[in-house]
């Protein structure tokens, strides 16, 4: 690497093991020197084993003086909702179909991205993948973490959201539940969403949204999954109805899925 100044783009295949070696060499090259200072963008082939991805391993690339874009892809079937298993990180989106990570993951790409406009983060559904190497067993962000930490480095910015914790967290869980006393302060549903000034777009699971009073003014589009219709009380439905007239003077659409 240290003979090819005018690299530009890097596409490796890790078959055996993460390329963490690897990463932490190209890191230390490249502080401080001129060695690939040209690079713009590092795509991961990741074989060695078919778990979500340790993005923490790819973030510091986004320091680089012309870096555009990482991406990584895992040789795991799609599923019929068309899901991949892929993640992507650009300046201004961070896309994470494939990934776990820990609270301080989540903020050191928060912070490291200032930018961001899109934020997306599907947690994968477990039945899809045999192996956790790469991530361990560290304890996954929670909703109401992961939504204060995008408060504090995103409100101003932030355009679309797009969160999905698939079955972690799930609020219908007794195990869950018996550690729940009020849904509008665990850790487990999503906080207020009202400070955010830019955000119009946004996609979530309808359990985790406690209020919709909490859903920020800029607000065009709402997608709304997972919900079991027979949880959907009076109380609920009014404030749906009044959405637009209360607290989402702009709101345009909004979809609700789930089960009957």
């Amino acid at each position: 690497l240290a003979r090819l100044p005018n690299l530009q783009h890097i596409h490796f295949t890790a078959q055996i093991e993460a390329p963490r070696a690897l990463m932490d060499r190209i890191y230390e090259m490249q502080n401080g020197r001129s060695i690939l200072s040209m690079l713009k963008t590092f795509h991961l082939h990741k074989q060695y084993e078919d778990g979500p991805l340790n993005i923490r391993n790819y973030i510091p690339l986004m320091h680089f003086p012309l870096f555009e874009n990482f991406s990584s892809e895992s040789d795991v079937p799609n599923t019929p909702d068309g899901s991949c298993a892929v993640n992507t990180l650009t300046h201004n989106t961070a896309e994470l179909l494939w990934c776990l990570g820990p609270l301080s993951t989540i903020e050191a790409l928060l912070q490291t991205c200032p930018r961001l406009t899109v934020f997306r983060l599907i947690i994968p559904d477990g039945t899809r993948y045999r192996w956790l190497w790469d991530v361990g067993y560290q304890p996954l962000v929670t909703p109401r973490d992961l939504v204060k930490a995008l408060l504090q480095t995103h409100r101003k910015k932030l355009q679309t959201l797009h969160l999905d914790f698939h079955d972690y967290y799930n609020l219908h869980d007794l195990e869950l539940l018996e550690e729940i006393e009020h849904l509008e302060d665990c850790f487990y549903t999503y906080p207020s969403f009202r400070e955010f000034e830019s955000l119009t777009h946004m996609a979530m699971e309808f359990e985790k949204l406690v209020r919709f009073r909490d859903l920020p003014m800029s607000l065009e589009h709402l997608d709304l999954s997972y919900c079991h219709f027979a949880d959907l009380n009076r109380a609920s439905l009014s404030d749906m109805i009044q959405l637009k007239g209360k607290w989402c003077p702009v709101i345009k659409s909004v979809m609700v899925r789930g089960w009957e």
